[in-house]
């Protein structure tokens, strides 16, 4: 079983969600490191549009994983219904690959549709990988507040100011 401090793939975490075919930014810790920050994370973050046929490929994909509830592990493999859990906010995800968030949203910038009319793109082992843009990076980092998201947000904010002007 995989805790927090155990191994994370997520490298492999990601091509399972790419090659369901599911719609993902990725956002947080990860993210941060593919801008070019020094975050240290324990999981991969995406947004994803929430629904059930996504939902339901997402399970499929993780299930020889045995995805359970992060908070929860101690309710074995997820077995709840794909409608059930489409209705959820987030999915905490553990695997025996490692944690992964599965978001509706990403605050205060909005849902996947959003992100994604502003992303960029993170190429990984063959795949193309949606990425959430810096400036959206920025304000979620600064919106969470954690002192290393403080921290996250004035790195990437100098990595910013580096790029080119749009």
């Amino acid at each position: 079983m995989t805790d927090r401090g155990a191994r994370q793939e997520t490298a492999e975490l990601l091509r399972l969600v790419a090659d369901a075919g599911i719609e993902h930014v990725v956002v947080g810790g990860v993210a941060a490191i593919a801008w070019g920050g020094a975050e240290f994370t324990q999981d991969l973050d995406i947004v994803i549009p929430f629904d059930v046929p996504r939902i339901t490929r997402l399970m499929a994909a993780l299930a020889p994983h045995r995805p359970r509830h992060w908070t929860r592990p101690d309710l074995g493999v997820i077995s709840d219904r794909p409608e059930y859990l489409a209705t959820f906010r987030m999915l905490l995800l553990l695997t025996d690959l490692g944690h992964i968030d599965v978001l509706r949203a990403c605050e205060p910038v909005g849902d996947y549709e959003r992100l994604h009319l502003r992303a960029g793109t993170l190429e990984l082992d063959g795949r193309t990988h949606e990425l959430i843009d810096i400036d959206d990076l920025i304000a979620v980092k600064e919106h969470v507040a954690r002192p290393k998201d403080l921290v996250t947000a004035v790195q990437l904010r100098a990595i910013r100011s580096k790029l080119p002007p749009r």
